[in-house]
């Protein structure tokens, strides 16, 4: 191999490297993040219009959720988005909230209510009042769905959307300390 030939195969080399480093580069921005889900409020009732021994009617639970999409470049089309919260291993309450899309780089604060199970809340409740400052009730919330990006006018398949987070209620039903919520991926073992 002649000189000549050697500094040319070694110029397709470095292209050839500069092209395959620029096009990784491309796939790793444009690789869409999940979305990320924040409890913002959350407020149990510490009185109902029911006595102990009377039946009750659904009790009423508000939360305000917030859904930030992260992605600088891929829209977000959510489908049916299923919010359980949890007391111990019991369902507190449950909705759904229906399909909607979100633009790039946005976030969409959902207000709504849970239908509470009245026998939990009633145990719920006695945790509340029962509770002392270092051991209040504690709470779960998972949060389901499945979404699709859409980059560069492109729609990716389903992908399954599994959030969680834990928090503990005051005697008032709130949140302590005005915290936020932040849902994290759950665990996929089981």
């Amino acid at each position: 191999m002649t000189e000549e030939e050697r500094s040319c195969a070694l110029w397709f080399l470095q292209v050839a490297g500069l092209l395959i480093f620029l096009a990784l580069c491309i796939f790793l921005a444009l690789l869409a993040k999940s979305p990320t889900f924040t409890i913002l409020d959350f407020s149990i009732p510490t009185t109902s219009n029911c006595s102990i021994n009377e039946e009750c009617g659904d009790i009423i639970i508000p939360y305000l959720l917030e859904i930030r999409n992260p992605n600088k470049d891929s829209d977000i089309y959510y489908d049916d988005i299923s919010v359980i919260f949890y007391h111990e291993q019991d369902v507190v309450g449950s909705n759904t909230i229906p399909p909607f899309h979100q633009r790039k780089n946005k976030k969409k604060n959902v207000s709504s209510n849970v239908n509470g199970d009245p026998l939990v809340w009633r145990t719920l409740r006695n945790a509340m009042l029962n509770a002392t400052a270092k051991q209040l009730p504690k709470l779960n919330v998972n949060v389901l769905t499945k979404i699709k990006y859409k980059t560069w006018g492109k729609l990716s398949k389903h992908h399954g959307i599994h959030k969680h987070a834990g928090f503990t209620v005051g005697k008032d039903g709130k949140i302590p300390g005005k915290k936020k919520i932040k849902l994290v991926q759950a665990s996929k073992k089981r």
